[in-house]
């Protein structure tokens, strides 16, 4: 997905931000430029339906991106740029004018943009649908209460239109339009994401619970609008008893919801960086607070108290949307991959977010609370929120520049450069060369604790990055003018394996799921052997776009000799009782179903003398505790092997495959705790894990016709694992 989109959206809580600081200046000074009640109009629009609407919608994209069409894709950039447009526009002209004509067209015109997005989404929803019912339910809720929420603004029109500005109407349209936005559309989107970026990560929730607090959260969302307007003073007697139903109901909805989150933790905690799960327990504690704190308005003086203090209101408006909706948006922006968890700008970005949040909070509450008990105004509280203000605004800053300037972490680019180039000079020179040998092909592992948060991971995020190929390597032209598809061809073996085989006079199509900074990279290097590379990204896992993949490699290079089913994922779960059933089928979907579709759509195209080959692994013969599913898995693809090896014999088309042991590649951090990854390949006799350059070669020998007579065979290459098979 493009970086521009998520610099997008990032721009707009910069604006955000940076009307906030504005506002927070106006009591030190004098004249100024733009109206108070101008800026409040953009800053509050824009924070609402600009950066949230946006950020919201940048996630979504995110996690379907892979599986829409081109057109598609196409489709969802023109509608995210118009959503931009139009939100500048009206932020613009509330700073021109406040709350007038030109803000009102485009105002409405958003709502346009809006119903848009509604449409798009829904249209789509069988993506998620595929991968979490659960998740759909919840997004289908969001887009339900856009809709309602959108309401509101036409409400308002008419009650202008009929001069009751200034009547209790006007007011609780406002209250009817934020409560459908913010604890419907936005609550009901971002807790749907998560729960399928959870189920995606193959993590084991609680769906019962799950259901359970959407239904208890849905049907309080109705009565819970009264909480906000008790204040009115003509409503009826028995309001106030649909009013407390709303407010409970709405506090076991999210009770239900955070138990079901938090009784998978420890799994959380295994697949995810430290940093996403400490913001994740952050972001689902201040929506707890949120939720609890709605419960006072339950007391009718208390909550006539709160509708007359505006700290205390400003306070909760910035903890629902500066605390829970954009602290969500920044976690599942983590998850999803849009953001550099290792960007030390990033960090810093955040860290300062959450410290301005927090001093924000407490000046306003603490100011709050001194007013309820008639003591003196909390000394320099205007200078306290202004700091707060402009730490909230370097923050965002810090954020945009690690967005704006991709992956800064330069310390370890260097440190993995002067590795390399350590080990060039002593290759070269003959030296010696602490912590390398000839024999063990590359660095020592044991002091590199690392994880990544995305399966399968990416390979420029790794220190040290694997080896890809081998210096002295020279091809022969082994491979000369073949058309090779190698799928999970971006990185790791997939990427040693394209670039030998481009050594080899191959050109080479690369199948990826959605690592496009690591394809690029490998189509870079494969053009720089001077051979053509095409790459095609998607899901294996769907016959349909293994079709796809195929037409579109005959369409552009007009052949295919040779094809390398690649492309896999592993989950490690302590016990076969973890597993649940969505893990075991997308395990096998990947893993087993994606090659069988791809040779099935390859087969019209290949002849006599071509090859497929198979990558499994050395657990389908010794299995691993951890990796049940996985080892079933390639345990298949030994026998799938064979059985087609069987059946395609006749026609000489040759099938083997290849049984790596322990290789370096962006799966291993992207699976494995830190821990594991340090001592990644320790239990081999070579006691070191491989490099996918030293394993490439088997896949040269097999698709060249120096294998002519080899067929149903599997190429151990393990580090000296005794294996019968």
């Amino acid at each position: 997905m493009r970086r521009t989109i998520v610099l997008l959206s990032f721009s707009l809580f910069l604006l955000t931000a940076l009307t906030g600081l504005v506002m927070r200046i106006f009591p030190f000074t004098r004249n100024n430029l733009i109206p108070y009640e101008h800026l409040l109009h953009g800053h509050s629009h824009l924070a609402l339906i600009g950066w949230a609407f946006m950020g919201v919608l940048v996630v979504f994209f995110a996690i379907i991106w892979r599986k829409m069409t081109k057109k598609e894709k196409q489709h969802g950039m023109i509608l995210m740029l118009s959503l931009f447009i139009v939100s500048v526009s009206m932020f613009a002209a509330f700073l021109y004018e406040g709350y007038a004509l030109y803000s009102i067209v485009l105002s409405t015109l958003h709502i346009g943009v809006e119903y848009w997005a509604v449409i798009f989404i829904y249209r789509r929803l069988h993506y998620i649908t595929q991968g979490s019912k659960t998740a759909a339910l919840y997004i289908k809720a969001g887009l339900f209460t856009l809709i309602i929420s959108s309401v509101g603004p036409f409400m308002l029109g008419a009650i202008s239109a009929n001069g009751l500005k200034d009547t209790a109407w006007f007011d609780m349209t406002i209250y009817f339009y934020l409560h459908f936005q913010y604890n419907g559309w936005l609550f009901f989107m971002l807790i749907g994401m998560l729960i399928f970026m959870l189920v995606q990560a193959n993590i084991t929730l609680n769906h019962t619970h799950l259901r359970r607090g959407f239904w208890f959260y849905l049907l309080a969302l109705f009565p819970g609008y009264i909480l906000s307007i008790l204040w009115v003073e003509s409503l009826p007697g028995y309001s106030y008893i649909f009013a407390i139903a709303g407010s409970i109901g709405q506090w076991i909805g999210i009770f239900l919801i955070i138990c079901a989150v938090s009784k998978s933790w420890t799994q959380i905690k295994q697949h995810f960086s430290e940093k996403v799960v400490w913001l994740l327990g952050a972001v689902l504690f201040l929506l707890f607070a949120k939720s609890t704190l709605e419960l006072g308005l339950m007391l009718p003086n208390l909550a006539n108290m709160i509708y007359e203090t505006r700290s205390i209101v400003i306070g909760y408006l910035h903890l629902t949307l500066l605390g829970f909706v954009s602290g969500m948006i920044l976690v599942l922006y983590e998850i999803t991959g849009l953001l550099d968890s290792r960007s030390k700008a990033m960090l810093r970005g955040v860290s300062m977010f959450a410290i301005g949040l927090i001093l924000n909070e407490s000046i306003l509450f603490l100011q709050g609370l001194l007013d309820w008990m008639n003591l003196p105004s909390f000394p320099f509280a205007s200078h306290g929120l202004l700091v707060a203000a402009l730490i909230l605004l370097i923050s965002i800053i810090s954020m945009t520049v690690s967005v704006f300037t991709g992956r800064p972490v330069f310390r370890i680019q260097l440190a993995d450069r002067f590795h390399k180039a350590l080990v060039n000079i002593s290759a070269t020179f003959h030296l010696p060369l602490f912590g390398y040998s000839k024999m063990n092909g590359g660095m020592n592992m044991t002091s590199n604790k690392q994880t990544q948060d995305t399966q399968p991971g990416i390979e420029s995020h790794m220190h040290p990055e694997p080896e890809y190929i081998r210096k002295y390597y020279n091809g022969s032209g082994k491979l000369m003018g073949d058309v090779a598809l190698v799928t999970g061809g971006d990185s790791g073996i997939g990427r040693s394996v394209s670039l030998h085989f481009a050594k080899e006079g191959a050109d080479v199509a690369i199948v990826y799921l959605n690592e496009r900074e690591d394809a690029e990279t490998t189509k870079r290097l494969i053009e720089q052997e001077g051979r053509s590379c095409l790459l095609i990204e998607g899901d294996i896992s769907s016959p349909t776009f293994c079709e796809r993949v195929v037409t579109d490699v005959i369409e552009h290079f007009g052949k295919l000799e040779i094809l390398v089913n690649n492309a896999a994922e592993q989950h490690p779960q302590a016990d076969i009782l973890d597993i649940s059933n969505e893990q075991l089928e997308k395990t096998f979907k990947t893993n087993v179903f994606g090659a069988f579709y791809m040779t099935k759509a390859a087969m019209p195209h290949l002849k006599e003398g071509d090859a497929i080959i198979n990558t499994t692994s050395v657990t389908a013969y010794e299995g691993s505790e951890d990796l049940i599913d996985y080892s079933a898995t390639k345990g298949a693809l030994v026998s799938l092997t064979r059985s087609l090896a069987a059946s395609l014999a006749e026609k000489g088309i040759r099938v083997n495959a290849v049984a790596p042991g322990p290789i370096w590649t962006p799966l291993i951090p992207s699976t494995f705790s830190a821990e594991k990854v340090s001592n990644f390949g320790s239990g081999t006799p070579m006691k070191r894990p491989g490099q996918p350059a030293e394993l490439a070669p088997a896949y040269v020998y097999l698709a060249s016709q120096d294998a002519s007579y080899v067929s149903g065979q599997v190429i151990h290459v393990n580090g000296g694992i005794i294996l019968n098979g």
